[in-house]
């Protein structure tokens, strides 16, 4: 374990990080509180504090300033609280085409997750991080304040998970949540009074961002064709119905919800839901679907088959105050 408290700490290339070169390093335990961590390298390429083994990362009342990041999280388990991350911007490093070793990575205030494709790569481990009450600023406008990024190997399938809350956490900046493939599917989620200026850009295939009960002021893009999701709750204009509350993607009918939700999943609606189509719940998925406030109907035309149901339960359902009619 690494215990760091109401210390100052100025670095060159790193202040805190990780070695990946052999499983003896994993399980690390790094508590940082109280403390001022910056890097001043002479190239303007630095990357202030690092965790990309399978590991703990604690973050409590810290300032951590870098160039290139100022928190990386390629792998492990991140909590980050009451603190301020800042990327200066001075760096002139151009992002990699395809993700290495070291330096070779994508910028941003706070990066979540791993493009390594080589199977033999160290980074073994999902990614998660948990930020409370915390400020991310990029002051760069063409480089994030958050980036997020899932393996995307052919047989590594490890994930990124983002979640951001609390009244105190401002994201100055903006979120690109770079891929994920179906397997292997980042989340990005920022919550409970939380504030975003800055545009969120989901350029992967099955990732999702969800915005929820927090504060948005920025543009949303999604990549062209791909089937990643971004819900921002406030904004009317998009034809989302319903919300996977374990993966936080959002859908624009209730029978693609059900058909990518896995066993005692739960399924939040967050419009009405208005179909023609049977709704069926497969014999696999015990599935609970919360109403908040709206509701379902299916108009079925069962034609010349009598036994054709409008909802077929082959596994227990649970509705949670959801107003059900069925024409």
């Amino acid at each position: 374990a690494v215990n760091i408290d109401n210390c100052y700490i100025y670095g060159g290339s790193y202040c805190v990080g990780t070695n990946s070169a052999v499983l003896e390093n994993y399980g690390v335990e790094i508590n940082l509180s109280n403390s001022h961590f910056e890097c001043t390298p002479a190239d303007n390429t630095s990357c202030t504090i690092m965790i990309n083994v399978a590991g703990t990362l604690n973050i409590n009342n810290c300032t951590v300033i870098g160039d290139n990041q100022a928190v990386f999280v390629r792998a492990g388990n991140a909590n980050i609280t009451d603190s301020k991350l800042i990327l200066t911007g001075e760096s002139t490093y151009s992002d990699p085409p395809a993700w290495g070793s070291g330096f070779a990575v994508s910028k941003g205030a706070l990066v979540v997750g791993s493009q390594t494709s080589n199977d033999s790569a160290a980074y073994r481990a999902d990614a998660n991080c948990t930020i409370i009450d915390t400020t991310i600023m990029s002051r760069n406008n063409s480089t994030p304040a958050v980036y997020v990024s899932s393996n995307d190997s052919d047989s590594l399938n490890y994930v990124a998970n983002l979640n951001i809350s609390g009244t105190g956490s401002a994201i100055t900046g903006d979120i690109v949540v770079a891929d994920g493939k179906e397997t292997a599917a980042s989340t990005v989620v920022v919550e409970n009074g939380a504030t975003i200026s800055g545009d969120i850009a989901n350029n992967s295939a099955a990732s999702s961002v969800a915005v929820i009960n927090a504060t948005h002021d920025g543009e949303v893009t999604v990549a062209q064709g791909s089937a990643g999701t971004v819900y921002v709750e406030s904004d009317t204009d998009n034809n989302f119905v319903a919300l996977n509350s374990r993966t936080m993607k959002a859908y624009e009918s209730l029978e693609d919800a059900i058909e990518e939700a896995a066993d005692n999943d739960t399924i939040t609606l967050v419009d009405d839901v208005i179909t023609d189509a049977t709704v069926i719940i497969p014999d696999d998925k015990a599935l609970t679907i919360v109403g908040n406030g709206n509701s379902i109907e299916i108009n079925h035309d069962a034609g010349s088959d009598t036994h054709e149901k409008a909802l077929t339960l082959l596994a227990p359902l649970t509705l949670d105050g959801v107003n059900l009619t069925i024409n």
